[in-house]
């Protein structure tokens, strides 16, 4: 038996339910989820690859250790795809490009860049996701078993692991209120000047600490010479930048 209850006309409980167009998690959240599960495989594919470059490497430690390490990098170039569409339009524009979205008037890599910047809300949300998952298994396994090498000089990091910390908390902390302030409540609650503010400098600074947190991390990989597959690789971290 079904009770249809009636609301009297005009009043905000009229329609208990969202309009139908509105029903479901939209193409943005499908395209998103699409977007970052495929960075996610690919990152996945090649970690395992060059994991076994790794001395006394181990199937098991895929499971936290390295897979810690994947969300890291879907989540840093997951940041870095938020910013791109933005700052395609604006050299655009700067150069005196129609950059207007005309729909299926418009050509393929202006359709391809409105479409970015479509779900580059979506993409920075589900990014936080992954480095949410990062921190959090590096924080299980933070320690002499799995990072003792980080801990020879008299049981102290070395000064480009202290900066890597330090940088990693400060992004993931701007993160957070960038992932806040994204929320649709809070942000029809923000003037234009908190909006430009927030997902202006504040984004690009998160952005600029992740990577700087990589960049830090591989400074003994970096120099005197790269020693192997293994170790070049973990560069591919800083690209975004």
């Amino acid at each position: 038996m079904v009770v249809i209850t009636k609301y009297p006309r005009g009043s905000e409980t009229e329609r208990p339910y969202p309009p139908t167009n509105n029903c479901g998690i939209g193409w943005e959240w499908k395209h998103a989820t699409i977007f970052m599960l495929v960075w996610f495989w690919l990152i996945f594919i090649y970690i395992v690859v060059q994991a076994q470059q790794r001395p006394n490497f181990e199937w098991y430690t895929l499971l936290n250790r390295h897979s810690s390490r994947m969300f890291a990098w879907t989540a840093i170039y997951g940041f870095a795809f938020c910013q791109l569409p933005g700052i395609v339009l604006r050299f655009g524009k700067q150069l005196g490009l129609s950059v207007a979205d005309n729909g299926e008037d418009s050509p393929a890599w202006l359709r391809a860049i409105h479409w970015g910047v479509k779900i580059r809300k979506h993409v920075g949300l589900l990014s936080l996701y992954f480095v949410s998952l990062h921190a959090c298994m590096v924080l299980l396994i933070f320690g002499e078993e799995y990072y003792g090498y980080k801990f020879e000089n008299g049981g102290a990091m070395a000064w480009n692991d202290e900066a890597a910390m330090l940088c990693a908390v400060l992004s993931l902390s701007l993160y957070v209120i960038v992932g806040i302030a994204s929320l649709p409540s809070v942000q029809k609650a923000m003037n234009p000047p908190q909006f430009a503010l927030v997902f202006g400098p504040v984004v690009m600074t998160a952005l600029a600490l992740g990577t700087m947190h990589v960049m830090f991390l591989g400074v003994p990989r970096y120099v005197p010479v790269l020693h192997s597959f293994y170790y070049s690789s973990l560069v591919l971290g800083t690209i975004p930048i």
